[in-house]
């Protein structure tokens, strides 16, 4: 795994991280080759007063293929 990735803004708290990976589980369970690389993103929103979301992404080649997030 390395980072492909970085940024953070410190006047509302987003953050966002990508990494650069190959994953032999995590392609089984996307159903594509053992050795092919993904890209897995993390992510915050603005924060703004109550409201925040946390997301987790994976795709390959620019194309998303998998998104789960969390809010309040």
């Amino acid at each position: 795994m390395s980072m492909k990735s970085k940024s953070y803004n410190g006047n509302n708290g987003a953050f966002d991280i990508d990494y650069l990976v190959r994953n032999q589980t995590i392609n089984q369970y996307f159903k594509k080759d053992e050795n092919e690389q993904a890209t897995l993103d993390f992510g915050s929103s603005y924060r703004n007063d109550d409201y925040y979301y946390y997301s987790i992404t994976v795709h390959y080649d620019n194309v998303y293929t998998f998104i789960e997030t969390v809010s309040n």
